[in-house]
């Protein structure tokens, strides 16, 4: 019977293992990691190493085994080992450790012996990703805490030109600039050979670097020398391209003003200011010349003399004015409201134009001339001008800014064709906007040839002069309340709601009457109401409601005139545009205290009206131009704001 229990209970026990499906464990290696004491040991000092691997869980690190590195090929099994190196140089540390599954994982590290015979007051070193050639010398930051190196191939031999900077204090690397890539974006196909040059520093903190190309000099395509400018952040801020060079030995001088000397087989002493331009002052002039005589102006640039004057007032000093080229740049250092600190521009509508001499004229060489100027008109430019100029304008209203000055601002400037696209950009902007400009003006052209028509239409029996008050039919005064916060249906106009420019309701920033609105529906607008500013600098300003606009009340300082059945409201309020209605209210409006004119004087405006018929002809001719002259100043205003929104992203 037990035997018989015996086999019952291990079939049972077979059968419940059979259904139960089988459990697999899988493990992972240990994270090996280990800290060393210093990174840098004197021979004859104590090495400590620290274990620091984390094992994988559920498992647990059983096993150390540390490599040193050293010829002897000492080990040790300790987790925690200390050892003293007997000779010198860099040592690479492996630790391999084991769990408790059998598996194993390692790490390595980097220690260096110091011999204090060979190495005095070393205060540490760094491995470099390649050779450095026997002339190149690093350079210092003013400041002392940044060291610049250049290096000019990898370990296998091949060209791979890099200038590193380091800190000073322990050898952290800040940055690198990649050379090589930076030649071959500029130079499709070259690349960078090795460097010879030493960097060099600026006065600003730039460094510049001489570097030769590497693709084969040809009759078509001659070896270039180039010189970049790198910022102390690691970026490019500009290149120069020296086609005819092949001198790539000699590093760069840089004087107290920033300015670049360097040199080239072809018997030349190249100068460049801290832009990258060549600094080739313009004093050239040619009294017989018969090209026209411009001037720059903060808004437009270049202009023709004869567009701001009526007569030419150069007088003898004509004689003296430089003639400059198209494409070569002035810079006019006269402030103005615009261009507190003068404006720079660039030639681009005339083959040649005479400047006047005391203009800093010059040229900017293997650079986009419409690209600098857009940039010299930048902010940040104007940022480095306030702290050179030492005083206010001189006699003849120009800054205190010598040429040597200007030129001696920094610049970022991007490779030539990505200058040629911004300045393309900036030209059709530059294009767009005129064109905005040019059809306000013609806009307002037609108005005015109309209002002409109307004056002379006004000896002829078609055309009454009426008053004011004749027209409308009464004059209120507005609601006598404060503003509140826009309640999202009952609008309030005040006079500050009503565009100087074009009379419409500004919708920007809404408000509602603080006031309970029950039975005040009198100071309601509606379609046709006139409403005329009464008191203050605005007085006189008018604005017309027009269904669209609202449920809009009308404030205290504001006198509403509802245009009779006879005549027609948008003719009515055209007429307060005109200067015969800016004249009368300038000379009735004249106060003790601030001006105003009230709703009887209002009511003795005299004006000229045709029968309602032409009235509305009139009047819906105007508007149609005022729609297209409010088209036109939105769009004028949106290319303006992106124009600004541009430069302000690129030269901040």
């Amino acid at each position: 019977m037990n035997r018989l229990a015996y086999l019952l209970s291990l079939i049972c026990i077979l059968a419940f293992s059979s259904c139960e499906e089988d459990k697999v464990y899988y493990h992972t290696a240990a994270k090996a990691d280990f800290t060393i004491g210093e990174n840098m040991y004197e021979l004859g000092q104590t090495a400590v190493f620290k274990d620091a691997s984390i094992p994988d869980e559920g498992s647990r690190i059983v096993a150390w085994l540390w490599e040193f590195g050293d010829t002897k090929k000492n080990i040790s099994t300790e987790q925690n080992p200390t050892f003293v190196y007997p000779t010198d140089g860099t040592f690479t540390i492996k630790l391999t450790v084991t769990d408790d599954n059998g598996l194993s994982a390692t790490a390595k590290k980097d220690l260096t012996i110091l011999d204090p015979a060979k190495a005095i007051n070393v205060m540490w070193q760094k491995e470099m990703g390649g050779p450095i050639e026997s002339t190149v010398s690093p350079a210092l930051s003013a400041d002392g805490k940044t060291v610049y190196m250049i290096t000019d191939q990898t370990s296998t031999g091949a060209f791979d030109v890099k200038l590193y900077a380091y800190d000073t204090e322990n050898g952290t690397q800040k940055w690198a600039f990649d050379v090589t890539a930076n030649m071959n974006e500029l130079n499709p196909g070259g690349g960078a050979s090795m460097v010879y040059a030493s960097p060099a520093v600026g006065p600003n903190g730039d460094v510049y670097i001489v570097v030769r190309d590497l693709k084969p000099a040809t009759a078509e395509h001659p070896r270039a020398l180039f010189l970049f400018a790198v910022g102390s952040n690691g970026s490019r801020k500009w290149a120069y391209k020296a086609t005819d060079s092949n001198l790539y030995a000699v590093p760069p001088a840089i004087d107290a003003s920033g300015n670049i000397y360097f040199g080239h087989r072809g018997k030349k002493l190249i100068v460049l200011s801290p832009t990258g331009d060549v600094v080739k002052e313009i004093i050239r002039n040619d009294p017989e010349s018969e090209a026209p005589i411009m001037m720059i102006t903060a808004n437009n640039g270049f202009i023709e003399q004869s567009e701001r004057y009526a007569f030419n007032n150069a007088g003898e000093s004509l004689k003296k004015y430089i003639l400059l080229k198209k494409g070569e740049l002035a810079y006019n250092h006269g402030a103005s409201k615009l261009r507190p600190y003068g404006s720079c521009f660039a030639l681009t509508t005339a083959e040649n134009a005479r400047i006047p001499f005391v203009y800093h004229c010059f040229s900017a060489e293997n650079q986009n001339a419409e690209f600098m100027s857009i940039e010299l008109n930048g902010a940040e430019i104007e940022n480095q001008l306030r702290k050179i100029v030492s005083s206010g304008a001189r006699m003849d209203g120009l800054l205190n800014i010598s040429f040597d000055e200007y030129t001696s601002v920094s610049v970022l400037l991007p490779g030539t064709e990505e200058q040629d696209r911004i300045a393309d950009f900036f030209r059709h902007l530059d294009n767009l906007i005129t064109l905005h400009q040019r059809e306000c003006i013609s806009f307002t052209g037609r108005a005015d040839r109309l209002i002409l028509t109307a004056n002379k239409k006004r000896t002829t029996s078609s055309w009454e002069q009426r008053k004011l008050s004749e027209m409308c039919g009464t004059f209120e005064y507005g609601l006598n309340a404060a503003a509140k916060e826009f309640d999202g249906k009952n609008k309030y106009i005040r006079i500050t709601d009503i565009d100087d420019a074009s009379r419409e309701f500004l919708l920007s920033d809404l408000s509602s009457p603080a006031i309970c609105l029950d039975g005040m529906s009198k100071y309601l607008l509606s379609s046709g109401d006139i409403v005329f500013a009464r008191t203050g600098a605005s007085v006189g300003k008018t604005y017309i409601y027009r269904e669209n606009d609202g449920i809009v009340y009308f404030a205290g300082f504001l006198i509403r005139a509802k245009v009779n059945q006879d005549n027609d409201a948008e003719f009515v309020f055209q007429s307060t545009l005109s200067p015969s209605y800016e004249k009368y209210i300038r000379i009735t409006s004249q106060r003790s205290g601030q001006p105003g004119v009230n709703a009887q004087e209002y009511g003795e405006y005299d004006l000229y009206a045709p029968s309602k018929e032409e009235q509305q002809r009139i009047g819906h001719f105007l508007r149609g131009i005022d729609n297209l002259i409010a088209l036109h100043q939105r769009e004028l205003e949106k290319l303006q704001n992106i124009k600004k929104s541009m430069l302000e992203k690129m030269f901040v």
